[in-house]
């Protein structure tokens, strides 16, 4: 008999000692007080993204102001490291009011107000700081702390005479060599969207070693005032016809300066992953 009621009471005992099992807490139920964050459904090593930011603006347009439109092909090597390949156009590109009031007054135009027009370049980003959040129980949203650099070429202008009496004029300066550095906010939406909001700076001298073509090979003093003679095959009389532009040109020319250039733009874009 006792040891029937001593076996009775190990049974239970036994039972409240077993572990309880959590199988998960899904979003939308009512009776759970602390949702449980699942793992990232889609991994992003080995896929590819391609991101367009429809409309870039300058943010630092004291002497320039560029609008383009820009795109960008990521590779995502692993899970937070990928290979980017980005370009685009500059749509707007002109110097800014207060430069063109410095050239009215003073008749000074900065090399400050190089133009860029075009870009391509080729980087890499690092998503060092990921994470996941939820909006109102409404589902999952991943984001991560992008930083990039990359390297490449890009077209540049020159202001030669600002609009006034006649339209203004520029004269192009070349290919050069660019470089861009940025950081920002990448948010996850669902498998195969994502929005990138990010602020870059495009970085290129300001040294000018041609316009349109025509290089301090092809300026020369003839009667005390310097012109333009074409002596390499790149230059021609007709690049510059008004003797207005060539002196300005001219002056681009020889002029050395080896200030550098920076262009903070705001990129925001949407990402097609896949």
């Amino acid at each position: 008999m006792r040891r029937f009621i001593l076996g009775s009471l190990v049974l239970p005992l036994c039972a409240v000692a077993e572990p309880t099992r959590v199988t998960g807490a899904p979003l939308k139920n009512s009776e759970v007080d602390v949702h449980v964050l699942e793992q990232k459904p889609v991994r992003d090593a080995g896929r590819f993204e391609l991101t367009v930011y429809p409309v870039v603006p300058q943010l630092n347009g004291v002497y320039t102001q560029h609008v383009g439109t820009m795109g960008q092909l990521t590779w995502h090597v692993r899970e937070h490291f990928g290979f980017t390949l980005m370009g685009g156009g500059n749509w707007l590109n002109r110097t800014s009011n207060f430069n063109a009031e410095l050239f009215n007054s003073a008749g000074v135009v900065g090399l400050v107000s190089l133009l860029w027009t075009w870009t391509a370049m080729a980087g890499v980003e690092v998503a060092p700081i990921s994470g996941k959040f939820t909006l109102f129980d409404s589902g999952l949203v991943h984001f991560s702390v992008v930083i990039n650099a990359g390297a490449g070429l890009g077209g540049t202008r020159h202001l030669l005479k600002p609009a006034g009496m006649t339209p203004a004029t520029y004269g192009d300066t070349g290919v050069r060599f660019m470089g861009t550095v940025g950081a920002g906010f990448r948010l996850v939406l669902g498998e195969h969207v994502a929005i990138r909001l990010e602020v870059r700076d495009v970085v290129y001298t300001s040294r000018v070693d041609s316009v349109n073509g025509c290089s301090s090979a092809d300026a020369v003093l003839w009667r005390g005032v310097w012109r333009i003679r074409p002596s390499t095959p790149t230059c021609s009389e007709a690049s510059l016809p008004d003797s207005n532009d060539e002196a300005l040109a001219i002056g681009l020319i020889r002029k050395r300066s080896s200030e550098v250039i920076h262009s903070l733009g705001a990129w925001a874009g949407v990402s097609f992953i896949y």
